[in-house]
């Protein structure tokens, strides 16, 4: 599952992939590329604030930085390598992804489901799921898959001021790009209310 959190500002834009991985026999390293906005420089693994976790499982993964600048790839070193099924996280802070939703009101999103250093055959995926998450706000946001692939939710308003969910759901992947047309409501900006300095409060 790959959730996709489009914040408030800036720094609130996330991501988060689950994966569950069946080795074929042994899985070793894993190639991605993780999602940033367009122009943006990286340099480094904590100019995304990256990180990758397995899950209940003892073992070791190795970040390295393959491809910087404008479009970054990542290889995944598992150690020992792995040959049951395992559970694996992926995080990263693509601060600013959304900044043009905020300000327009509108933007996309372009995913492939093939690892980047495959042949760009078939999909390593048996399903594909992505939550987006949206901040609270009285309209409801809208996701659509331009190409008509998968199945969306309707938008879901969470409780306690949690904000929006939709979730996009592919049954059978089959090593496609997606494009998904995200939309929302446009915040005015925040109203700023300024007091007179101390000293002209302090005049009768």
């Amino acid at each position: 599952m790959l959730t996709v959190t489009i914040g408030a500002d800036d720094e609130g834009d996330t991501i988060v992939e689950h994966r569950h991985t069946i080795p074929k026999p042994r899985v070793t390293q894993r190639a991605i590329r993780p999602i940033v906005p367009d122009g943006k420089r990286i340099l480094g693994m904590a100019d995304i604030d990256f990180d990758s976790t397995l899950a209940d499982i003892a073992g070791n993964i190795t970040m390295l930085l393959l491809a910087k600048i404008h479009r970054p790839r990542v290889w995944l070193v598992f150690d020992p390598g792995l040959t049951e099924p395992f559970d694996w996280t992926i995080r990263y802070r693509p601060s600013g992804l959304w900044a043009p939703l905020r300000r327009k009101g509108f933007d996309h999103l372009a995913w492939t489901d093939r690892l980047p250093a495959g042949d760009g055959g078939n999909s390593v995926l048996t399903e594909l799921v992505v939550k987006f998450l949206f901040p609270d706000g009285d309209r409801s946001p809208t996701v659509v898959e331009r190409h008509g692939f998968g199945v969306c939710s309707a938008p879901q308003h969470l409780s306690a001021g949690e904000g929006w969910q939709i979730v996009w759901r592919d049954p059978h992947p089959a090593g496609r790009r997606y494009e998904w047309d995200v939309a929302q409501a446009v915040r005015p900006p925040a109203q700023r209310t300024t007091s007179p300095p101390a000293a002209l409060r302090q005049q009768g």
